[in-house]
């Protein structure tokens, strides 16, 4: 028998939403390495395979649930904290697997994201290339970051179109390309 652990399933405690901002706020990546830590210190020598998210990317197409971004009444959300908040989810994702390597190393890490079929409006190469985008934004990004340990070039090219500036840390970049070694 294996044992598979999915330590998050886009799931984020009231709490930490009313009192913290959700994953807008960088201190849930230190809440989140507790959690990790203690589920390692206690049942790590029985987790085969892991998860540190489940469906990581949910945090782009349902920002409630994935992030725990609140919707101002009548208003969208900034895409800008989405993305924010996803950079402190992949962040957290990268300790939990550094501290399971430390203290359970044996098991093995994942990811996973939510992946949904896309079609084209119509055959034009226009729509065509609007689908490969949509795919990159809402779905393959998310793997890009977990599977190659950096942020793939064409979220270079949607951050500057829309915006978007991440705040990183010194260490954020190599910690996720170690994860990754």
């Amino acid at each position: 028998m294996k044992i598979f652990l999915t330590m998050n399933h886009y799931a984020v405690p009231l709490y930490l939403v009313e009192n913290y901002g959700g994953w807008t706020n960088r201190k849930l990546v230190t809440f989140y390495e507790r959690f990790a830590r203690t589920v390692f210190e206690h049942w790590g020598q029985y987790i085969d395979y892991f998860l540190p998210f489940n469906e990581i990317n949910a945090g782009y197409f349902s920002p409630y649930n994935g992030v725990g971004l609140v919707k101002e009444k009548d208003k969208s959300y900034n895409q800008s904290l989405v993305f924010q908040s996803l950079h402190h989810q992949f962040i957290a994702s990268a300790q939990t697997i550094k501290i399971a390597r430390e203290l359970s190393p044996k098991s093995q890490s994942g990811c996973m994201v939510a992946c949904f079929c896309y079609y084209p409006l119509t055959s034009s190469p226009e729509d065509n290339l609007k689908v490969v985008r949509d795919e990159e934004i809402h779905q393959w990004f998310a793997v890009d970051i977990l599977a190659n340990g950096h942020y793939p070039s064409y979220m270079d090219r949607f951050f500057r179109e829309n915006d978007i500036h991440l705040k990183m840390e010194e260490g954020d970049e190599a910690l996720l390309k170690e994860i990754c070694l």
